[in-house]
């Protein structure tokens, strides 16, 4: 099994513009190609996997390359403020959309292929759905009990490189047998921050409330917490 990316799915602009594609965007299609060439004679399973936006418990040590839910949980933990960027094309602030899969779905995935009969495929990875932005941030501060939302400005320099929109086409996936539901984006929100000590984040949340934060943020009075 080979680990790939989403950034080549249907959804991605790398798929359809090779030469504008970051090296390791590209050095992942090409693997891809050589799987497709080589998996049909295989007598074992070969496939590729392309992960999307995976999510989860234990994050902290990756820095900036956690899961924008992690690092969203932190913020809230830290400051009490989630920020965000503004909207960038078509994408209002907050609107960029992405495909959270939470990493216990990940392994079940893999376990799948591994335990399984011979299979050749590159499958994508994800839920099938896509959520904003701005859903995750009113589910964290909602469960959190406090928060606001700061938009900053979107850089200049990552306007024409931005992916706003990623979403599994998983229909390979189920086609090669997958059938188990994905977890939903609420209950793995929960998870995560529960292992993050979720306990701590509602002190932290009636201390943040005692400094002056607002209790009752647009975000969550909105009712737009879904996946």
């Amino acid at each position: 099994m080979a680990a790939s990316t989403s950034y080549i799915s249907a959804t991605s602009p790398c798929s359809s513009s090779v030469e504008n594609s970051a090296t390791a965007c590209f050095s992942k299609l090409v693997f891809d190609n050589y799987v497709r060439r080589r998996a049909s004679p295989a007598d074992s399973t070969v496939v590729g996997l392309r992960y999307f936006n995976v999510y989860g418990p234990r994050e902290r040590h990756k820095g900036s390359m956690a899961s924008v839910i992690s690092r969203f949980s932190y913020q809230l933990q830290e400051t009490g403020t989630i920020k965000m960027f503004q909207g960038c094309g078509k994408y209002g602030d907050g609107e960029q959309r992405r495909d959270f899969i939470f990493v216990r779905d990940v392994v079940n995935v893999n376990l799948f292929f591994a335990r399984g009969p011979a299979r050749h495929s590159i499958v994508n990875v994800g839920t099938g759905r896509s959520s904003s932005f701005n859903d995750v941030a009113a589910a964290l501060i909602e469960m959190c009990g406090a928060g606001t939302v700061e938009y900053i400005p979107f850089p200049e320099e990552l306007k024409d490189k931005y992916q706003p929109f990623t979403q599994a086409d998983i229909s390979s996936l189920r086609r090669m047998g997958y059938v188990s539901p994905f977890t939903h984006l609420l209950e793995g929100i929960r998870e995560t921050l529960a292992d993050s000590g979720l306990k701590s984040l509602r002190q932290n949340a009636r201390m943040l409330v005692g400094r002056g934060f607002s209790r009752d943020t647009k975000l969550a009075k909105s009712g737009r917490i879904c996946c």
